[in-house]
């Protein structure tokens, strides 16, 4: 009979934390609760659903339309779909696997864009400061008439609207600043100090690799540290993507696919294949990285997140919003990478959108044939590798997500 009492306040304990389980799970209209949700994971779960897809897409390699491709996609947290079909090696007959590794070209963007944005997350670097703030040679600008040039801001750098000329519009100099293999970050930056602007900051979209190149360099002041191993520490590392590379090893060079053309006489031509002895000082911000399907799709879901990947926070919800918003205002648009681009952000295109705040889809192409995308309406990101020009390219992406799209309706 003494324990009575006991187990009465232990039961009346126990009814209290069920009640309060309860009204935290439900929600109160007036002071809704959200219960934290385990960030997703990608984990594989074939969907028999898309066989259809995996015969549309190899019907392009069996056609030699494309030498060889690879198309990932995941949705919610799932690996639903991941085929690979043709060459990565038309002249040695090299399959195209899944665990091939691909130059990025301008699909580097994001990743690089990543990079940055956790020095603004950390507090390190500002988006509106000027590039002069942290080197001091970019306080010199000048116009092309010789007059004296404001200097543009790193969110400029990142948006493409500093001022500088584009892809096609570059002068030798400018050109060799971001090809010439021999030279340091730094010494790219400050040759590209030298060049003249063509329109103010924030006015002019163009399109190109010379800003990236400086807010590579901004980063390397910064944080002390060579932009290959910040992109690896604040990256690569945490995400577990061990085959996103500046530099492939003479190992990883041997999955790495050729680049080819389709040719008058039929098959394929070869325009790029991966040299392992060709020595590369430069890191190309813009667009010099490698990667495979797998390791990109774990950056794109990290994204879909929120900057969330199982227990590591890459970036903050904000950032990855300033990253996906419309940053180009209305600026003219100069050279763009496709003639579809009218919305850039930082690091991203936007494809779709609800407004300039709030974009549906992002991605990001590159000129050997890449392509990654986010989509929110489907809860849905993308990988797609054509090892081919992007002018040849972009026409079967185009295809192939128009496909995609259909298969998979919005939230359903």
């Amino acid at each position: 009979m003494r324990l009575q009492p006991l187990v009465l306040r232990l039961r009346v304990a126990g009814y209290v934390l069920l009640l309060a389980s309860m009204l935290a799970c439900s929600g109160n209209p007036g002071n809704p609760v959200r219960m934290a949700a385990t960030p997703t994971v990608l984990t594989e779960a074939p969907d028999p659903g898309l066989d259809s897809l995996g015969t549309y897409i190899k019907g392009f390699a069996d056609r030699e339309e494309v030498p060889g491709i690879g198309l990932l996609l995941a949705r919610r947290g799932q690996i639903i779909f991941w085929e690979a079909y043709g060459s990565a090696d038309t002249d040695f007959n090299k399959p195209f696997r899944k665990d091939t590794i691909v130059f990025l070209a301008s699909s580097t963007k994001p990743l690089t864009t990543t990079a940055i944005m956790t020095l603004v997350d950390e507090g390190r670097l500002s988006l509106n400061e000027p590039v002069s703030a942290y080197l001091p040679e970019f306080s010199r600008l000048r116009y092309e008439n010789g007059q004296p040039a404001p200097c543009p801001t790193i969110r400029q750098l990142l948006s493409h609207t500093s001022g500088w000329a584009g892809l096609r519009e570059m002068s030798p100099d400018a050109t060799m600043a971001i090809r010439d293999n021999e030279l340091t970050l730094k010494e790219s930056a400050e040759k590209i100090s030298r060049e003249p602007l063509l329109a103010e900051p924030g006015t002019r979209f163009a399109y190109g690799g010379l800003s990236y190149n400086v807010a590579g360099r901004v980063a390397e002041v910064v944080s002390g540290k060579t932009f290959d191993v910040l992109i690896q520490e604040k990256v690569f590392n945490p995400l577990k993507m061990t085959e996103t590379t500046f530099r492939p090893t003479p190992l990883q060079g041997e999955r790495i696919a050729g680049i080819f053309k389709p040719a008058p006489w039929g098959g394929q031509l070869n325009l790029f294949r991966f040299n392992p002895e060709r020595d590369r000082t430069l890191l190309l911000i813009g667009g010099g990285l490698y990667s495979t399907a797998r390791d990109m799709a774990t950056f794109l879901q990290m994204h879909l997140n929120r900057g969330l990947y199982g227990a590591n926070r890459i970036l903050s919800e904000k950032a990855i919003a300033n990253m996906q918003k419309h940053q180009i205002g209305d600026a003219e648009l100069g050279f763009v990478p496709l003639e579809t681009v009218t919305s850039y952000g930082l690091g991203w295109i936007r494809d779709s959108q609800v407004d300039k705040q709030t974009a549906l889809r992002v991605s990001h192409s590159g000129a050997f044939g890449s392509v990654a995308w986010i989509d929110r309406e489907r809860d849905l990101i993308g990988v797609l590798f054509t090892p081919m020009p992007l002018r040849v390219a972009h026409p079967i992406h185009e295809k192939i997500r128009a496909r995609i799209r259909d298969i998979i309706p919005p939230g359903k």
